[in-house]
């Protein structure tokens, strides 16, 4: 039979007294002391350890013991020099800053550029003499240089529903040629022609001897034609220069 706690307790002691005093003897070996079942003493509850109980404790510092790799590589990166390695190891650089490259002086102009050409001068263009089915002038660089050749150009362009004659012979015969010019042919024929439909240009060579204002002049030969004619003829031009030494 199985007593609560506190019964158990109270009848123990009262058998240990009765087995007592009904024995005559005592059993050999002396008194066999029974023991009586006491309760275990409710231990104390055991407390959490809190944060400040934690706190309470003596901190333990634990420094870091950098390695020799740590210890040899710091000073290194500090100093942006070689460190020291056992002399087995073959030394590293340690790294730097990449050094910014220095600037290139520019070079100094060459000579093809500083001999580049002076801006051609804009053409001058004498009267433009229009008509119903053209317009016919003269073009010149407006400047020439004594010793060089130049070209002047005879231009027609047609109108409406006139274009350029394939066929027809133009030409351009010159004057006497004033002091100052010369001209390598007199008479300047068709295989000096650029043609298309919408204009013709006869280039006319021009030599100059001296310096200053010159007057080109002469007559062109030329033909525009449309579906119901073609139209032949010529015109007496003339175009101012001027000659620099």
């Amino acid at each position: 039979m199985r007593f609560a706690a506190p019964a158990r307790v109270l009848i123990l002691p009262l058998l240990s007294v009765v087995l007592g005093c009904a024995g005559d003897e005592a059993p050999p070996g002396g008194p066999v002391a029974m023991e009586t079942a006491r309760p275990a003493p409710e231990s104390a509850p055991v407390a959490a350890p809190t944060v400040s109980t934690l706190a309470a404790a003596a901190p333990v510092v634990v420094e870091a013991v950098p390695s020799a790799e740590a210890a040899t590589a710091a000073p290194a990166a500090a100093s942006g020099t070689l460190a020291k390695l056992p002399a087995s190891s073959s030394p590293t650089v340690a790294p730097t800053a990449a050094a910014a490259p220095e600037p290139t002086p520019s070079a100094a102009p060459s000579a093809a550029s500083a001999a580049a050409p002076e801006p051609t001068a804009p053409p001058v263009e004498s009267p433009k003499v229009a008509e119903a089915a053209f317009s016919v002038w003269l073009s010149s660089p407006g400047k020439l240089k004594v010793g060089q050749q130049a070209s002047v150009q005879a231009v027609v362009v047609p109108k409406g529903d006139f274009h350029t004659n394939e066929n027809f012979p133009y030409k351009m015969k010159l004057d006497a040629a004033p002091p100052g010019l010369s001209y390598p042919t007199q008479i300047v024929r068709r295989e000096a022609l650029t043609q298309s439909p919408g204009r013709a240009s006869l280039s006319i060579p021009v030599v100059a001897t001296a310096p200053g204002p010159q007057r080109i002049s002469g007559t062109f030969w030329f033909s525009v034609c449309n579906a119901a004619q073609c139209v032949m003829d010529n015109r007496a031009l003339a175009v101012d220069v001027t000659v620099e030494p």
